[in-house]
């Protein structure tokens, strides 16, 4: 019987090379390209086992809701956030969830967002998004 490995997004961007430096820079992701020369069509990126592809094109009309959720680990989610805001704004700052989870969230160049989340102690002086 065969079982599902992952799944990996799939995102419409407008132009691959722009994409690739933004994730490389902002979450650290590396990845490779086809063709291997610029123009790019296609990218396949990753980082810690996780893997998103990028395809050329007009990225399809979206909601306000959240593209990529990236589930973290190691304790570091509000250093990542830290570290993040020198270089972007963060379009919702670190908050503790009803669910417990850690989350803030980013906008790519395509206006995708990203929500990067992660378990941490009570302790970690998060605001409540529930009071």
């Amino acid at each position: 019987m065969w079982h599902v490995d992952s799944a990996v997004p799939v995102l419409q961007v407008t132009d691959v090379s722009v994409s690739m430096d933004w994730y490389a820079t902002i979450l650290g992701f590396t990845g490779w390209t086809f063709p291997k020369t610029r123009p790019y069509a296609f990218a396949l990126l990753s980082r810690d086992g996780v893997e998103l592809m990028f395809q050329q094109g007009m990225p399809r009309e979206r909601s306000s809701g959240w593209a990529v959720y990236l589930r973290v680990s190691g304790g570091d989610l509000l250093t990542t956030a830290a570290q993040i805001r020198q270089h972007i704004p963060l379009l919702t700052e670190p908050t503790r969830m009803a669910y417990r989870e850690v989350e803030f969230s980013v906008a790519d160049p395509d206006g995708y967002v990203i929500v990067l989340g992660e378990q941490l102690p009570d302790n970690a002086g998060v605001p409540s998004a529930v009071k």
